[in-house]
């Protein structure tokens, strides 16, 4: 018989979770309760996670002053989809004079005809084994893959990014894993294209040269707080009521802002808390080991 407790016969490999943030400060940290003054000698005031901060915000602010001109004719692009084809000046020129300005919207009938097309063609998983060793192995796979597109509504969240996509040239989905308290592990959502910002010096079509990624969206105070405890006291200084919202700020191009005051604002009364965050997937350069040859080939190794 074999002793399984026997720590000599039984081989364990913990993968922690790093924070790329903290790793590249060379610190860990971890959260704190205080949600209003601000915690003293915590990690993310250092002088490298403020070096970090501010290469990461510059990136963002580069990338705002670069796409603003293509953003613009993107949400241009939208509102004639959504019958606003008028300059806001003729119109009310016309309605001065009792003319209705009137929209004959050729372009949605088009659009549609496209977008109906997709959804009468959605595509399905079908994975296939190398070879007929592997044909149980795939055909499992595929039913896994099949669970998740349909836990996740997948069709129906490609369909709202192809959406995007064909009205203003571009739509995102992210794809992810999370907790599974908060669902199925694997996701797979729609995300709104005035949110995300991409790195303009990519040349490749399948954006494998990308060096970051940046999202920027409107959270509830209370929940932007439980994210991250410790810095709870900026998300209280960060949070803007109805006045505040509608000045400028410095790292916004006011199209998640659009639909922010559309939603939250009644009567000049903004009913909810909110704050603005910004999420970015980034790339840091390293050298590391790779496998050459066989199975793991390309993987990072591992002694």
């Amino acid at each position: 018989m074999t002793d399984m407790a026997d720590d000599r016969l039984v081989n364990v490999k913990v993968h922690k979770r790093v924070d790329p943030i903290a790793a590249e400060a060379g610190r860990s940290f971890l959260g704190r309760g205080d949600d209003q003054a601000q915690p003293d000698n915590d990690p993310l005031d250092s002088p490298p996670m403020q070096a970090l901060f501010r290469r990461l915000m510059g990136f963002t602010r580069r990338e705002m002053d670069l796409q603003a001109e293509n953003r613009v004719q993107m949400a241009i692009d939208h509102d004639y989809y959504d019958h606003i084809q008028w300059a806001v000046d003729d119109a009310v020129t016309l309605e001065s004079r009792g003319q209705l300005p009137a929209v004959y919207n050729k372009i949605a009938t088009a659009v549609n005809w496209v977008l109906g097309t997709e959804r009468r063609t959605r595509v399905d998983w079908k994975i296939l084994p190398r070879n007929s060793e592997g044909a149980k192995a795939a055909e499992r796979k595929t039913q896994y893959l099949k669970y998740v597109a349909d836990v996740n509504k997948a069709a129906f969240e490609r369909s709202r990014a192809f959406a995007d996509m064909v009205k203003g040239g571009m739509g995102w989905l992210e794809d992810g894993a999370q907790n599974n308290d908060d669902g199925e592990m694997q996701y797979s959502r729609h995300a709104p294209w005035r949110e995300m910002l991409h790195d303009s010096a990519s040349r490749r079509v399948d954006m494998s040269d990308w060096r970051y990624v940046i999202r920027q969206k409107w959270l509830d105070t209370d929940v932007a707080e439980l994210i991250n405890p410790s810095r709870a006291f900026i998300v209280h200084k960060s949070t803007r009521d109805a006045d505040a919202l509608g000045s400028s700020l410095w790292f916004s191009d006011d199209f998640p802002d659009q639909d922010e005051q559309a939603g939250h604002l009644a009567d000049g009364v903004f009913a909810r808390q909110r704050v603005r965050v910004f999420e970015m997937w980034y790339r840091v350069p390293a050298r590391i080991k790779k496998v050459q040859g066989g199975e793991f080939h390309g993987q990072e190794y591992d002694p």
